[in-house]
């Protein structure tokens, strides 16, 4: 930030020395409009306009970073939920897999019983 203010101090002097070193009257004719002024007022009229639509530029760029930003906020708290979701989901299932292989477990041993209590016969 301290570059760019920097920069910019440079720049506006330079604009203000070249200003007052040519500081001559100029005729200016515009779509049909003629005025005669100073050169110093339309060069730091220039520079004023140029200032303000860089400002306005990145007005635009800043509001649309932010929405850009606010979008991707809202879709990592939608990952961060599905993530817990499936989160949770994956424990129940595994829970559920541990249920499963002990009721096989028991019901293999019950075959085995069974079967051996046959064979005994």
């Amino acid at each position: 930030m301290a570059v760019y203010l920097i920069a910019a101090l440079v720049f506006g002097l330079s604009v203000a020395t070249f200003a007052v070193q040519n500081s001559s009257s100029v005729l200016v004719r515009f779509l049909g409009w003629q005025a005669e002024t100073s050169l110093v007022i339309i060069m730091l009229a220039s520079a004023a306009a140029g200032a303000i639509l860089m400002g306005v530029a990145s007005g635009i760029h800043q509001i649309r970073l932010s929405i850009r930003l606010r979008q991707s906020e809202a879709r990592r708290r939608r990952l961060e939920t599905d993530a817990d979701e499936m989160q949770r989901e994956l424990d129940r299932l595994e829970r559920e897999l541990e249920r499963l292989r002990r009721e096989a477990q028991v019901t293999t041993r019950q075959v085995a019983v069974n079967s051996w209590q046959e064979d005994s016969k």
